[in-house]
């Protein structure tokens, strides 16, 4: 499923790349007669960035973060974190500059992906067996907006430092499990969430009343310190801590009410039926008692994207959500019928997603 998924993804953003979005809509870098590219003049390396690969993780890996504006417009720059555009630069000084750090954003997109799957094939075997771990495998992997996993974005990395992460603290390797949090916390704005599991499976099981007290819970000092070298950076840089969130108002998102999204029709309804089925696997959950780690992390990462006032980033978001794809997998394990339906409907769907995404237009 991981590798037939890939390839079924890069076939279809291939072929979408030989009908290209007008250029008139999509700055395109460079082009050679019909093929226009973003990154490089390598069809099937160049299909996997696109969008926020190159307007800003790409950049920030090659520049850093731009100074504040004269004119006091927003840095956009600032809204996304430093964990993954420095490891495409690292990767590549590690290379003494042989690979451009877009390639090495590839490369890491792959490998981390491969982790992921790795160490969620791990996770769900300490309580499940063998065939319902590849049901959570292969459900992952049909998911409709699966393709961002391999995409220079940080999906697949934000992905496996969650069950990389809570694997390790319910083998015992909590302070792995704090470091697997640090790094989260500078992957992207959600990536603190999965502080919520492994904070349930520390403290779960410790006698007495004072559990909030368990010293291995001194960990979390980890991802504390992560976030505060970001409020610092922003307040080094643009004069406010908070300014990675301010920013996001340029983009028109600010707080509100979870529900306020859906009354929107901005975007297209699969926005929407995204947003509704993943609150339904968190209502499932709920009402199932599943794991309740795993059911803090899915809702908090569900209602955080709601609560921002729009819908955009749903389909991505919830990709790199594992607790859902465990909860699928809960209710379809016993229906042979809804499980093929997914994985038809879901890779068939990924392939008009990431043919869209290789012509240039907005994947979600």
């Amino acid at each position: 499923m991981l590798v037939g998924s890939r390839l079924l993804a890069l076939v279809a953003m291939v072929a979408g790349s030989y009908r290209p979005r007008p250029d008139d809509d999509l700055h395109w870098v460079g082009n050679d007669g019909s093929f226009f590219w973003d990154q490089i003049p390598v069809r099937v390396l160049d299909v996997w960035g696109r969008w926020d690969t190159m307007m800003f993780y790409l950049p920030l890996a090659r520049g850093g973060y731009p100074p504040i504006r004269d004119d006091g417009g927003w840095v956009y720059a600032a809204a996304y974190f430093p964990m993954l555009p420095s490891m495409m630069r690292g990767l590549s000084e590690a290379t003494f500059g042989l690979l451009d750090p877009y390639v090495c954003g590839v490369l890491l997109a792959q490998l981390f992906l491969v982790g992921a799957v790795v160490y969620l094939d791990k996770l769900v075997r300490l309580d499940h067996d063998e065939g319902f771990a590849e049901l959570v495998i292969a459900l992952l992997m049909a998911y409709p907006g699966t393709h961002f996993l391999s995409c220079v974005y940080p999906e697949s990395l934000a992905l496996f430092l969650a069950v990389f992460g809570v694997y390790c603290v319910r083998t015992g390797k909590w302070f792995v499990a704090g470091l697997a949090c640090m790094l989260a916390a500078l992957t992207r704005s959600s990536g603190v969430i999965m502080c919520l599991p492994v904070a349930y499976e520390l403290v779960r099981g410790v006698p007495g009343r004072w559990k909030l007290l368990e010293p291995r819970l001194l960990i979390f000092a980890l991802p504390a310190a992560a976030l505060g070298f970001w409020l610092a950076m922003n307040q080094l840089l643009y004069a406010d801590p908070l300014y990675f969130m301010h920013v996001q108002a340029g983009w028109g998102r600010r707080p509100t009410f979870f529900l306020e999204p859906f009354l929107s029709l901005a975007l297209s309804l699969d926005h929407h039926l995204f947003a509704l089925l993943s609150v339904a696997g968190v209502a499932y959950a709920v009402k199932r008692r599943e794991r309740p780690g795993y059911v803090a992390m899915a809702t908090v990462n569900v209602l955080l994207p709601l609560s921002t006032g729009l819908l955009r980033g749903i389909h991505r978001y919830m990709a790199s959500n594992f607790p859902l794809f465990v909860f699928l997998a809960r209710a379809l394990e016993h229906r042979p019928r809804w499980k093929r339906l997914y994985v038809v409907a879901g890779l068939v769907t990924m392939v008009g997603f990431a043919y869209r995404w290789g012509q240039g237009y907005q994947p979600n």
